[in-house]
């Protein structure tokens, strides 16, 4: 945590709405240019879903936002819709399951193709002003080419400040083409990716034998999949919107905010491209070399004033420029030390090492065998037809419920049920509770 928000205070201190209004008519008029020189040919693809959550009421700004944005890039016509209602009782479940619908959608359509390449966006997504038909070109001359090699996924966009993640240059002439070099702690995201025959299947059958483990994400499987038969477009088309809330995981929309921003995100991937250095090692390295900097100039300016007041004659302009810049990274870092941390996705259940109990069994308490049984009983949930749309235009808003005891709280954040006891991380026996 630490890391991300020192690193985003490398680009900018402000969010997105507080850019001087310059900055940002600049950023739209690249944008603009990149979409029309970039309306590419998109006819390699045998399908193409947009994955989107319309709010309560039936309406759906996020939708609105993001397809006229398509539109300008050539995948209007292509891109078809599935909206799914939001899983409140779990975010992460409710991402993975519209995941795997639409790629079982995906597969019943393409059934008896030997070879696909199917196209899955979400709704956060937003163009890059670096998008250009040559890379896009790139990407569809990659996919189709049988002689490229075994490749299971492509992302059009990926989250590139996670541990554990290296990007390779591909040889030859496809110099548009990285490759993502993977631990299963590299959480890439889903913004926008193509997924091949074999990486469909792959990620199919895993769901088929293993289902959805409690906290385990779908970028968290394809991280556990594909280590190595990942790669991207050199530079990114496609981005997460900076301003788009998450509806997964909203502790941290202040900094995806900063690190978001096309000025950042651009230089961070020129670093991370260019070096071709492991973000485990690039992360340390620039948090420490944000800290030296800060407190070496804040010593400066501190050094500057005694001299000063000692009737010294002292330049005060270079160390006060530098302390403009020093203070604050401090505060960034200290603001990155006292953010909330996410929650880590536990350990799915078939890759779960149990210990047996040595405690005296208690059974379980009826709370705990319904919320077993209804996760027993959940089944992914299906797209919204258009006539489930109009009903839900038509319902009024739920009612705010009464405000539960910290304990219920804290049942259903976790999930509530035998699952996320038995799941936790300080070792609790599963059998009677207690802790081992």
């Amino acid at each position: 945590m630490i890391a991300l928000t020192a690193i985003a205070a490398a680009a900018s201190f402000g969010r997105p709405r507080l850019l001087p209004h310059a900055a940002r008519a600049c950023v739209a008029r690249h944008r603009a240019a990149a979409m029309e020189e970039a309306a590419a040919d998109w006819s390699f693809l045998d399908a193409a879903y947009l994955i989107t959550c319309p709010d309560d009421d039936g309406s759906n700004p996020r939708l609105d936002r993001v397809l006229p944005l398509l539109r300008q890039v050539g995948l209007g016509d292509l891109v078809e819709v599935r909206s799914f209602e939001r899983d409140d009782a779990d975010r992460i479940r409710g991402c993975y399951s519209s995941h795997i619908s639409v790629l079982q959608e995906a597969q019943r359509r393409v059934e008896g193709k030997r070879e696909c390449n199917i196209l899955v966006l979400e709704d956060n997504i937003d163009v890059s002003p670096r998008l250009s038909s040559d890379t896009l070109a790139a990407v569809r001359e990659y996919v189709t080419d049988p002689a490229a090699g075994p490749r299971d996924m492509v992302h059009l966009a990926y989250i590139m400040y996670v541990p554990g993640l290296r990007v390779e240059r591909t040889s030859g002439a496809r110099e548009r083409i990285v490759r993502l070099l993977c631990t299963p702690d590299s959480v890439l995201g889903t913004t926008a990716y193509l997924v091949t025959r074999s990486g469909l299947d792959a990620l199919l059958a895993e769901h088929a034998r293993h289902g959805y483990s409690h906290g385990d994400a779908i970028p968290n499987v394809m991280a556990r999949l594909f280590p190595e038969s990942r790669y991207a477009a050199s530079p990114m088309p496609f981005h997460r919107a900076a301003g788009i809330k998450s509806l997964v995981n909203a502790q941290l929309d202040n900094l995806r905010a900063i690190l978001f921003l096309p000025t950042f995100y651009t230089a961070w991937e020129r670093l991370l491209v260019g070096s071709g250095l492991s973000t485990s090692v690039l992360f340390p390295a620039l948090v420490g070399s944000f800290a030296v900097t800060a407190v070496a100039s804040t010593g400066s300016l501190v050094s500057a004033l005694l001299a000063e007041a000692r009737g010294e004659d002292v330049n005060l302009l270079l160390p006060a420029a530098s302390a403009l810049i020093a203070i604050p990274s401090l505060i960034v870092i200290f603001y990155g030390a006292r953010a909330p941390t996410p929650p880590e996705p536990r350990t799915p259940a078939h890759l779960r090492v149990e210990t047996p109990c040595t405690h005296t069994s208690t059974p379980p308490s009826k709370r705990q065998h319904a919320d077993a049984l209804a996760r027993a009983t959940w089944t992914p949930p299906r797209p919204l037809s258009r006539q489930d749309s109009r009903s839900r235009q038509s319902r009024r808003p739920p009612p705010r419920r009464a405000s539960r005891s910290r304990r219920g709280d804290h049942e259903e954040a976790a999930g509530g049920g035998c699952e996320s006891l038995l799941v936790s991380r300080n070792s609790a026996c599963g059998g009677c509770q207690r802790p081992s």
